[in-house]
């Protein structure tokens, strides 16, 4: 039962996920079509950052234990 409980979160986490790219990419497009290149990298540029900022406080606050690089425990 936790490892269906354990995919079904992974799976929502990666829908969710490759829908804010999908959205990210998708508006970058549109203002490169309409030739507002500087919008366009201010998009992709701010929604990258805000991922990435997103991603640093769910590992410091959520999974600290997922902060680490994973090296030492293969080695061990």
């Amino acid at each position: 039962m936790v490892g269906a409980c354990v995919a079904a979160s992974a799976l929502v986490m990666e829908l969710i996920e490759e829908a804010l790219i999908h959205f990210k990419d998708h508006w970058a497009q549109q203002q490169i079509e309409q030739n507002n290149f500087l919008a366009a990298w201010l998009c992709y540029a701010l929604f990258s950052a805000l991922f990435g900022v997103l991603a640093c406080l769910m590992t410091t606050f959520w999974g600290p234990g997922a902060s680490g690089s994973g090296v030492a425990e293969v080695i061990a």
